[in-house]
């Protein structure tokens, strides 16, 4: 349900630097030029591209840091809390759609099915492309198909039941380079600005699990889904 994913331990190596990663203290200049570097090597077309879009599309974003002992890595995402609040609404409104589905019709709406798209001249399959099934209409939907019902249910739940959000940063040893992090921060965009604040505050907390006692206030988060709001720009 969501784009994240492990990243590979080659990569994270050429990006962060090895003398930034084997010093037990990393300055605010040093800092500063690791995530210059990071930004430079693995991710400067990605990070370019968004920069000059809307704040919109620039709502999270994948990185490397070092930590403050001299061996840790950490494998960071970060999202603005109005990301994460979107996140948790298309999540919610998809349990939600699916538990109205019999499993029959379930597992109708999650077959997935291929067919040939290309062949070489001695008639072996190059690639597949993806088979376009009819879309079933439900009655208990009043006549919706479930993306559209989904849809519908998550603008719904942003509106109406619009789910709490906390500043966190929550750590994951399942990983397969490093320690994974995956941090919301209330703030409009994820820019260096906003990783940066992230690294100080997360470092202020000895680098740990950590959970804001207040939420993110409703008036900083959206009152449309994601879709509505990056289709309106």
């Amino acid at each position: 349900m969501t784009r994240r994913f492990k990243k590979s331990a080659y990569l994270s190596l050429r990006c962060l630097g090895i003398n930034a990663a084997m010093r037990s203290s990393v300055s605010k200049d040093e800092l500063s030029a690791t995530l210059t570097n990071m930004v430079g090597c693995s991710q400067v077309t990605w990070f370019s591209m968004n920069l000059a879009r809307p704040d919109l599309y620039n709502q999270w974003f994948d990185f490397y840091f070092p930590g403050q002992d001299r061996f840790t890595i950490w494998n960071a995402e970060i999202v603005t809390a109005r990301k994460a609040f979107w996140d948790a609404a298309h999540e919610l409104a998809y349990q939600r759609t699916t538990a109205m589905l019999t499993p029959e019709e379930h597992a109708a709406e999650s077959n997935i099915e291929f067919e040939p798209a290309d062949f070489s001249s001695t008639g072996k399959v190059l690639s597949y492309k993806l088979i376009e099934r009819k879309k079933m209409q439900y009655e208990k939907f009043s006549g919706l198909t479930f993306y559209e019902q989904w849809e519908k249910l998550e603008s719904e739940i942003v509106r109406e039941t619009p789910p709490t959000i906390h500043e966190s940063f929550r750590l994951d040893r399942s990983y397969a380079y490093g320690i994974g992090l995956f941090i919301i921060l209330d703030v409009n965009v994820i820019d260096r600005a906003a990783i940066e604040q992230a690294i100080t505050k997360f470092r202020l907390i000895s680098e740990t699990d950590w959970h804001a006692a207040i939420p993110v206030p409703r008036e900083r988060l959206p009152v449309v889904s994601e879709k509505e709001a990056l289709a309106a720009i």
